[in-house]
């Protein structure tokens, strides 16, 4: 009775993940959807100003929801090309 018992858990469990990856899967294509939609609104004007810069990571950050991951590749990657950009509009 007991082997059974564990027989139909295993098989609900096989189930329920099976469902869990599914869901998954289409959260990450919806985030991939997402980040691309932004890529392409804000990735051509970023020459014309430094907004356009903070509001693409602004948005992917919100998308991807990982607040001090999303800071740390800010200062890394956008600080610096806000600066290039700042300088190289005052010179």
């Amino acid at each position: 009775m007991q082997k059974q018992s564990y027989k139909i858990q295993y098989a609900c469990m096989k189930v329920v993940s099976g469902h869990l990856r599914k869901k998954r899967r289409q959260i990450h294509h919806l985030k991939d959807e997402l980040n691309r939609l932004i890529n392409g609104l804000l990735h051509p004007p970023f020459d014309r100003s430094p907004s356009f810069i903070i509001a693409d990571d602004v948005f992917h950050g919100l998308v991807e929801r990982i607040p001090p991951e999303t800071a740390v590749r800010f200062m890394h990657y956008s600080v610096p090309k806000i600066i290039e950009e700042i300088v190289g509009a005052k010179a």
